[in-house]
């Protein structure tokens, strides 16, 4: 495999923690069964973990990955013309643009599904031939059971070489799967928090409140694309990101480079070695805890029945309210 162009990057917000929660979380999703062909997958870039010499000089722990521009795309669903990709971030207005055009249909798709009634399977259809509404509902349930608090980091592409239709990326999750703190339920950043209220707030979701909420909300107000979406979420939570198969990966990406975190934090004097380990645990205490939390916030924000829960989800939470 060739690649256009890659990206050398310190974990992000990750960088004095555990250096590890992208590379799980991208890992796990790229090897999950997410019920969507190869054609039309929600993908992620190719990654490793490196150690970097600078000049002959030892310089830490890194990780080395895809950068994600047209040619990723390109050579990811074998387009012959990377020209074809229309690639946009955030809310995608003329100020979003990484690649191509596309920034005015985009819009334009967004504000005809939030001025439309999308119940009517008529309204419906139409979005469909615009955006993969699959690709979308499991990239928003994925999004929503990683507990990623920085969700307004987004990116989504469309070519007119395939059928033209937007599809989204899942990438950075340095500020994802967080630690337990002594926030309230309501502001915690870590498993306790109601990813799902917080995700589909109509001021909007992520860092900020920056990331437009118009297209979830105005989806999920079919009855197909509702089910869908919580049946992503059943999968999501039942098989791709399994308290057993984050705890795998976790020990997996963490013995990677367990050896070499013991250099890389005398370099950089930011993080000592056993709170490093800590911060690892600290995914493991996500993994070992969420599923019930996101039961339960699920279940109150769709207004689901204990028996709807057991049909799509094979159970209900083990907490109260």
């Amino acid at each position: 495999t060739s690649y256009k162009s890659l990206v050398l990057r310190a974990s992000g917000q990750d960088a004095t923690y555990s250096r590890i929660r992208d590379n799980v979380i991208t890992t796990l999703m790229e090897q999950g069964n997410t019920g969507l062909s190869e054609d039309r997958a929600v993908i992620v870039q190719a990654h490793k973990q490196v150690v970097v010499l600078l000049n002959g000089k030892y310089w830490g722990v890194y990780d080395f990955m895809e950068k994600i521009t047209e040619h990723f795309i390109a050579e990811r669903f074998h387009l012959g013309n990377p020209q074809s990709v229309d690639l946009l971030f955030g809310n995608g207005n003329q100020n979003c643009v990484l690649a191509g055009g596309g920034w005015e249909d985009y819009t334009e798709m967004v504000e005809w599904a939030g001025s439309h009634d999308l119940s009517d399977s008529a309204n419906y259809d139409h979005i469909c031939t615009l955006m993969d509404t699959e690709n979308y509902a499991t990239y928003v349930a994925a999004e929503i059971i990683v507990g990623n608090t920085d969700s307004a980091n987004l990116k989504y592409w469309r070519s007119s070489e395939l059928d033209n239709k937007w599809r989204w990326i899942f990438y950075d999750f340095c500020w994802a799967m967080n630690r337990d703190d002594k926030n309230s339920d309501a502001f915690t950043s870590g498993y306790r928090r109601d990813f799902f209220t917080r995700y589909f707030d109509p001021e909007g979701h992520g860092t900020g409140k920056a990331a437009s909420t118009v297209l979830i909300r105005a989806l999920l107000q079919n009855a197909t694309f509702k089910q869908m979406f919580l049946e992503k979420v059943a999968l999501m939570l039942n098989d791709v990101f399994t308290p057993e198969k984050i705890n795998a990966m976790v020990d997996e990406k963490q013995n990677n480079i367990a050896e070499e975190m013991k250099y890389d934090v005398d370099l950089w004097d930011s993080i000592n070695y056993s709170t490093w380990q800590q911060h690892c645990d600290n995914i493991r205490a996500y993994a070992d805890h969420y599923q019930e939390y996101a039961l339960k916030y699920v279940q109150n924000y769709f207004s689901l029945s204990d028996s709807e829960m057991t049909s799509i989800f094979g159970r209900v939470t083990t907490l109260e309210g």
